[in-house]
């Protein structure tokens, strides 16, 4: 007896040991469930983007649109530099095209400088759209938005929006590779030439992946009792740090840019 208490005590105690060391503090868990540092709150993404498209489409500056479009590409290098690296180059085909325009005042330079001058708009707002449906996690989204008392009916849409548009995304990869492998390759060129065909390969299995989807991602709404009227609890630390306050100088300057160039094209 005394033998196997003997050797059973250090057992236990290591046991014990290993479950101390390993057990979660307050500390891990606040971290656990925080974003990282360099990632905004949602409710500043979200200001931020409502402010670059009513500043970048009402507006005919270009200095305007070209700090919106420097402001976009930042952001999403932080969580995606290859599309931040995209955009950019989307941005610049776009300013060339709108000055190649201006010095050659031909017919179809006006043209396709106009479609160019839109684009690098649009990218600026696209690019930026794109970082907050990265950057942003839906339960921290549902968190933020309860935090400043929307209805329910604001949240619920909002929530489904960023759920939806990464299961479009993984759904249209997953078609795309069972094309590639039953021998189709649904590359822009094959859109170009058999459009229709193309579009119906694609365009039907991806509607139906994502009806599939849209039902799942409804049924674990309601598990996660996103329609109740109670107000639930969060596990997520909401607050304020650094990154939040160079976005939103950001946001104050496309304001105030705004204001100052007005409608001028300078």
């Amino acid at each position: 007896m005394s033998v196997a208490s003997t050797s059973n005590g250090p057992a236990l105690s290591e046991d014990t040991a290993v479950a101390e060391t390993h057990s979660p503090t307050p500390g891990d868990l606040d971290s656990a469930f925080r974003s990282p540092a360099r990632i905004p709150d949602p409710r500043t993404i979200l200001i931020v983007l409502i402010v670059i498209n009513a500043t970048v489409l009402a507006s005919t500056s270009q200095i305007l649109a070209y700090t919106a479009v420097l402001l976009a590409v930042i952001c999403l290098a932080t969580v995606r530099p290859r599309y931040a690296l995209t955009a950019l180059s989307i941005a610049a085909t776009g300013t060339a095209l709108a000055l190649a325009a201006v010095a050659w005042p031909l017919p179809v330079l006006v043209f396709v400088g106009v479609i160019g001058h839109w684009t690098m708009r649009f990218t600026a707002t696209a690019a930026f759209a794109v970082y907050a449906l990265i950057a942003i996690r839906p339960s921290v989204l549902v968190a933020a938005l309860r935090r400043v008392h929307l209805p329910r009916f604001v949240v619920v849409p909002v929530t489904v929006i960023f759920r939806m548009f990464p299961t479009i995304l993984r759904e249209a990869g997953a078609v795309r590779d069972a094309m590639t492998l039953r021998g189709l390759h649904p590359d822009p060129l094959s859109f170009l030439v058999h459009p229709i065909r193309t579009g119906e390969l694609l365009i039907v299995p991806l509607l139906t992946s994502v009806i599939r989807s849209g039902d799942e991602l409804t049924a674990a709404a309601l598990v996660r009792g996103l329609g109740r009227p109670e107000r639930p609890s969060s596990v997520f630390t909401l607050r304020f740090t650094s990154a939040d306050v160079l976005l939103g100088l950001a946001g104050l300057g496309l304001i105030v840019l705004a204001v100052t160039t007005g409608g001028r094209a300078g």
